[in-house]
């Protein structure tokens, strides 16, 4: 089952149990569109590598040559993980608390540059 909309899933979490169940296992957040927003990480990523090659550069005053090569070291997309706390145990009779937060995609990227004298 997919639910989008976290105002529901406490009350759909809450019967679930509520019918029986006494483990509920397999629960999951994911980021909607993972791979478009991963490709944008990697867009900013590249971006971010030239403007640092950039700076070193004119630092160290030569200029950057052609790309030798490009590699990505990994990309990181958030695992939840379930928090089981007393005050949690304790509110027995109401919905089962879900709340929003936030996930950060990020990708990380390794490129070589010949200089150029």
């Amino acid at each position: 089952m997919r639910v989008r909309d976290l105002d529901k899933l406490g009350p759909i979490l809450t019967a679930v149990v509520a019918s029986g169940a006494n483990s509920v296992d397999g629960l999951s957040f994911t980021v909607s569109d993972t791979n478009e927003k991963l490709d944008e990480a990697r867009k900013e990523a590249v971006a971010d590598a030239r403007r640092k090659a950039d700076l070193y550069a004119t630092a160290a005053g030569v200029k950057l040559g052609r790309i030798l090569s490009i590699s990505e070291d990994g990309v990181s997309i958030p695992r939840p993980y379930a928090v089981r706390s007393e005050k949690m145990m304790a509110m027995s009779s109401a919905p089962v608390p879900v709340e929003a937060g936030e996930e950060t995609l990020s990708a990380t990227v390794n490129i070589v540059w010949e200089i150029a004298q």
